[in-house]
Parts: C-alpha cells; sequence; structure tokens
C-alpha cells in the first residue's frame, strides 16, 4: 500500500508539472507584426510586415491602412509596448498594444477618442506606431 501510495504522488507531481505552450506564447521575437487579413494571415505577401523599431509611415512594408490583424511579439522590457497610430508620423488617434497581446481582427476594436480618427475602426487604418514603455 505505501509504494502505491508513493508512485501515485509522483505520477501526480510529474503529471502537474507538465507544461504544454501553444504557438503564440513561445519566446518572443521582438517584433510588431501586422497582418493584412484576419486571423493572422497574409495571403497576398505570404508574410506579415515586421518592424523591430519604430516606424513613421506603414508604407515602408507596404501595408499602410491596410492591416487586418497585428501581434506585438516584442521583448519584454523598457519600450515593449506599441502606440498604433490612424495617422502617419504618429499622428492622430492612437491605439496601444500591450506586450504579448494582438487582435486577431481589427474590424472588431477603434481608435479611442483622443485624436484625429477617434471612433475609426482599427482595420485598414493604422498608418505609422511607436514602441513605447506603458500602455
Amino acid at each position: 500500500m505505501i509504494r502505491i501510495g508513493k508512485w501515485a504522488a509522483v505520477v501526480i507531481t510529474a503529471t502537474v508539472g507538465v507544461t504544454v505552450l501553444p504557438a503564440a506564447a513561445q519566446a518572443n521575437d521582438g517584433y510588431l507584426k501586422a497582418y493584412q487579413d484576419i486571423n493572422f494571415n497574409d495571403y497576398t505577401y505570404a508574410r506579415p510586415a515586421a518592424w523591430g523599431g519604430n516606424s513613421t509611415d506603414w508604407r515602408d512594408r507596404g501595408i499602410r491602412n491596410e492591416a487586418s490583424s497585428i501581434w506585438n511579439d516584442g521583448w519584454l522590457g523598457p519600450l515593449d509596448d506599441v502606440l498604433l497610430y490612424w495617422g502617419i508620423g504618429w499622428g492622430g488617434a492612437s491605439f496601444c498594444l500591450p506586450n504579448g497581446d494582438s487582435l486577431r481582427n481589427m474590424t472588431l476594436d477603434h481608435f479611442p477618442y483622443n485624436g484625429n480618427g477617434a471612433g475609426a475602426p482599427l482595420n485598414d487604418n493604422v498608418a505609422s506606431h511607436k514602441w513605447v514603455e506603458s500602455c
């Protein structure tokens, strides 16, 4: 009886200690990724537009006002959240995307009322972004 109890305790401990991470929860790669289509698909370019730094105009990756899903896969630390802007040059309304967060379907999200473009859907309306310390 004692051996069975010890064996059962080991099995329970081993089972509780096992953690399987989904693909989205694996190590960050340091980039903000924008996809032309919802659900992180990009049928036109076959891969997302990606930035490791700031961008004053998303024409630099050919996706200005065309993104429908986005993922902040930036490194943890200072400047790990991202402000998404309605206008070029960090102008107009801004929406903050915290580190590790994503928007699978940007048709469901809108810019807050904090500048030009306020209330506009995020879908097909992001023109620039900036890495910031916090949302």
